[in-house]
């Protein structure tokens, strides 16, 4: 599918085999943080049984390419089907074109490309601002917020450099101890029990496939998607929090431990019962302020996430926010209007 675009650039399709370093030098221009090759082979890896990813490319009369966007087909859970949702991400287009409405047209030809080819098919993004402003003129839908929360462990280091050690300090932190004990003590309950791992196993496997998942729409967590959004990441390294009840797996918590800042960032979190949702948190606390170093524990949710109106009960706090989550399809949404939507720090990136 080929287009004759608009000012002298022309609009393209091709697959990820052989585009690589393309991708990589146009992404790596108009972004702050540079990728790698093995970074673009993991985030274009083809899940089973779904179409291979496709490139959208906008290029100059001379042929280069000077914009992009992708199209990478995820498996999800849609109201309790098995389908391959096209997520949509790495939009770039260079920067002495941005404002002319070239990237906007580059987005319109991907949406014709989808209706077209994929008329029945969801399509998602999380978007940056200038996007979701392009998409929102071509007809995407807001399918709602993304809501980051935060937990703090460490008060004194909120504080500016001259309390620190003061008498507030200290008086505020012994405020928050006494506060997370009694969390815990409200919380934890006889018979559970919080394991930390490394690796899957197919305990995993065996809670996904027991795991309600009618009226909702959630990404796939079975041990093949698992294992390559954590496991195979070619950068950051993951850990496992196992929830157990009298020896059951029950649920779990993935996250990850910064490397820079005393910060812990919960990627995902799924419970069998959404009741045991204060458990898990209070034993996570506990176990992060074992291990020290944690000022802070972070995730986000989509603002119709089924755990979000438990969390502000559990001390953490939601800030401004981080933006939305964008929809196209209008036959696939129509099948969801009761579906709440599950998403987490896992959903973006993939």
């Amino acid at each position: 599918m080929e287009d004759s675009g608009t000012g002298g650039y022309q609009f393209a399709i091709t697959g990820y085999a052989g585009f690589g370093g393309e991708i990589l030098r146009l992404r790596n221009a108009n972004r702050s943080v540079a990728q790698t090759a093995a970074y673009l082979n993991w985030r274009y890896a083809d899940s089973p049984g779904a179409p291979e990813p496709k490139i959208i490319w906008a290029r100059d009369a001379a042929g280069r390419s000077r914009g992009m966007a992708a199209l990478i087909f995820r498996p999800f859970w849609l109201n309790g089907e098995l389908q391959h949702v096209a997520v949509l991400g790495d939009i770039s287009l260079d920067s002495e074109l941005r404002g002319k409405g070239l990237g906007r047209c580059l987005l319109k030809f991907m949406t014709d490309y989808l209706d077209q080819s994929h008329p029945e098919r969801l399509a998602m993004v999380i978007p940056n601002d200038a996007a979701e402003r392009s998409l929102t003129r071509i007809g995407w839908a807001t399918g709602g917020r993304l809501v980051p929360y935060v937990f703090v462990l460490n008060p004194e280091a909120k504080l500016p450099g001259s309390l620190k050690g003061s008498q507030l300090a200290v008086g505020v932190a012994r405020a928050v101890s006494k506060a997370m004990a009694k969390l815990q003590r409200w919380h934890l309950r006889p018979g559970y029990s919080l394991s930390v791992v490394d690796t899957l196993d197919d305990s995993f496997d065996a809670f996904w496939k027991r795991y309600p998942k009618a009226k909702l729409v959630l990404s796939d967590r079975g041990i093949e998607t698992l294992s390559w959004r954590y496991m195979n990441h070619p950068q950051n390294k993951f850990s496992f929090a196992k929830l157990e009840h009298d020896g059951r797996f029950v649920g779990y918590l993935v996250y990850e431990r910064s490397d820079t800042t005393p910060m812990c960032l919960v990627y995902d979190f799924i419970l069998s019962d959404h009741s045991d949702l204060p458990c898990l948190l209070a034993l996570f606390v506990k176990h992060c302020v074992d291990q020290g170093g944690i000022d802070t524990i972070r995730l986000l949710l989509g603002g119709e996430h089924p755990y979000r109106k438990q969390l502000w009960k559990l001390g953490f706090i939601p800030r401004e926010d981080a933006g939305v989550f964008q929809l196209h399809g209008p036959k696939s949404r129509a099948r969801l209007t009761e579906a709440k939507w599950f998403l987490t720090y896992g959903d973006k990136d993939i």
